[in-house]
């Protein structure tokens, strides 16, 4: 999947202030009209008005400025209307709703309303929300039926991407009760989406671009469920079958492949015909997950979680059972969580939680400042692994005024590097080869387990970096002895560390093409270079990923210090685009 820099809530801010005529070359004119000043958290917003353009974008904002809520409408004889459900836990203060295309006075409209907390007064009981409501199995209010549209949807297309999106009002929606916390039930009209996908169609051939079906559906505190008819993912494998699944659930985003859905496989594992096919994606948070003294522990060495965790699962389900999708739980998914404020880069971080031990693992991400000042964190994640987002800031005692102190403080905030537990790092200490074999998995966001027999024969089951060395084996990053050691107390060399850092580049497909670079004109002591270190020496050489110790020697059988490995880690993290600053 391409690399892009494009995240739902741009695509609609685009259609917003993205100027379409209106029939006839008539001036565009919008009104909005909102049934009630006053709203208290839970309850439904219903917008109604008049404009001469076909559709309008509905968008709410929040009082400290954040997009609450955003919608494509279709225009019916110079009419529209919208509805949504305030969240459960709606902040009070004023909100804004803007209508229309464009940027001009008479193109788009705005107006305002209150969200007040019960205790202001005038406060009163949502279906499900009081105490009667409180033990049912599913409490909401159904949302209004799908709205039945035959005509094809509207396009946006970039440089980057084509995109369309599912009207809210071709989804309906029930607040359900499940495993004690409510979530958000979703069902996505099979014709609506089966329009989106045809109205792809024509841009199936376009390369280099991302073909995205777009869809921002209701979250609840527990999260939401989103339910997609599989005949209607048939036709998009048939008439855009590159295309991809976009849905926005709150702070959680997914991107999910629709060709990850054999649709064959699943019929004959669930005994059903794909007419009775229901897939299902399910966004799910877990506030409660840290235990105090957990969260004690993490404030006690700066660490400050920014989102809860959150995960997502995917299933098919039909006539009561359930099946996993295979070509579809080994995959990566761009994911993203999104924050009202801006943060910075080098502290803020997206971190994997371990399901037992509950430990923090570096996940690789891309933060982007939004138009409203917010930031979306965009990374790539599995099914079923919990996710969040933290802030840290770590200091150790032994590196203030060291000449590599902003390298060890921004992988330390990245949860990649660590001192002991006497608050030191010891920067110029040697670093052994399985310490920065850890450190080089670490960076790549990959877990550190294996289920097949360790590979040398002087590592061994309980060694604190067996899963780390044997991990790294398997991606082909390290290589051990011709006697089968690895030799994991040894001190890992300028060489050795270079070969290393140049297979990961290989494994992330970012190196680049074979240096030109002749060390023989650089360095005095480049005959020192073993061969099979001479192509990965050049090529960290030439992009300025490792430089000599003095103007005259690279130094290649020198051992490596620990403030050294970090300095080339952090240079290595930003050249493959693993972290920003």
């Amino acid at each position: 999947m391409a690399s892009k820099k494009y995240f739902i809530s741009f695509v609609l801010t685009a259609m917003l202030l993205t100027s379409i005529p209106a029939q006839g070359g008539a001036a565009a004119a919008t009104a909005l009209v909102l049934d009630s000043s006053v709203k208290y958290a839970g309850d439904a917003v219903n917008m109604s008005g008049t404009s001469s353009f076909n559709e309008v974008v509905v968008k709410v904002v929040r009082p400290d400025g954040t997009i609450l809520y955003m919608n494509i409408v279709k225009v019916t004889q110079g009419k529209y209307q919208d509805h949504f459900t305030l969240p459960a836990d709606a902040a009070s203060g004023i909100y804004t709703v803007i209508t229309g295309q464009g940027s001009t006075d008479d193109s788009v409209a705005n107006s305002t309303f209150t969200v007040k907390s019960k205790s202001d007064g005038g406060g009163h009981e949502t279906p499900g929300s009081g105490p009667s409501g409180s033990g049912s199995g599913s409490d909401s209010i159904p949302s209004k039926p799908p709205v039945v549209d035959h005509s094809l949807p509207s396009v946006i297309v970039t440089d980057k991407s084509i995109t369309t999106a599912i009207p809210t009002t071709a989804m309906s929606s029930t607040k359900v009760k499940e495993n004690g916390t409510v979530i958000s039930n979703v069902t996505v009209d099979q014709g609506a989406l089966t329009r989106a996908f045809q109205a792809l169609n024509g841009y199936a051939n376009e390369k280099g671009k991302d073909l995205i079906i777009a869809m921002t559906v209701p979250r609840e505190t527990g999260g939401t469920k989103i339910e997609l008819p599989v005949p209607a993912l048939m036709e998009g494998q048939r008439v855009a079958p590159t295309a991809m699944l976009s849905i926005q659930a709150g702070v959680q985003a997914i991107e999910m492949p629709i060709q990850a859905v054999d649709v064959p496989q699943l019929e004959k594992s669930l005994g059903a015909a794909a007419s009775d096919l229901m897939l299902v994606v399910s966004t799910q948070s877990l506030p409660g997950l840290f235990t105090p003294s957990e969260r004690q522990e993490m404030t006690s060495v700066g660490t400050v979680l920014l989102s809860d965790p959150a995960a997502y699962s995917v299933f098919v389900a039909a006539k009561g059972k359930q099946a996993k999708l295979d070509r579809f739980d080994d995959r990566l998914v761009r994911q993203t969580l999104t924050l009202s404020s801006k943060v910075d880069a080098r502290s803020v971080t997206i971190v994997a939680i371990d399901p037992k031990t509950h430990e923090l693992r570096f996940v690789p991400a891309v933060f982007q400042t939004t138009a409203d000042g917010g930031t979306i964190a965009t990374f790539k994640g599995r099914p079923e692994q919990l996710y969040m987002l933290i802030s840290s800031r770590r200091t150790f005692a032994d590196t203030a005024g060291h000449w590599a102190q902003s390298a060890i403080e921004h992988l330390a905030s990245k949860q990649i590097v660590h001192g002991n537990e006497q608050l030191m790092f010891n920067p110029s200490g040697q670093i052994t080869r399985a310490e920065f074999t850890a450190l080089l998995v670490r960076s790549l966001g990959v877990q550190s387990s294996s289920t097949q027999p360790y590979a040398f024969k002087d590592v061994q089951v309980g060694d604190w970096y067996a899963d780390a060395v044997q991990t790294a084996s398997a991606l082909g990053l390290v290589d051990g002895l011709k006697d089968g050691r690895f030799q994991p107390q040894a001190p890992v060399t300028r060489e050795q560390m270079a070969v290393m850092m140049d297979r990961a580049l290989k494994h992330l497909h970012a190196r680049p093409q074979a240096s030109q670079l002749d060390l023989s004109n650089r360095y005095d002591d480049m005959s020192d270079i073993s061969g099979w270190a001479k192509d990965a020496m050049e090529m960290l050489v030439e992009e300025k990923l490792i430089k000599g110790v003095s103007a005259e020697r690279i130094a290649p059988k020198r051992a490596t210090t620990r403030a050294e490995a970090v300095l080339h880690l952090e240079r290595f993290l930003q050249y493959a685009k693993l972290i920003q600053g």
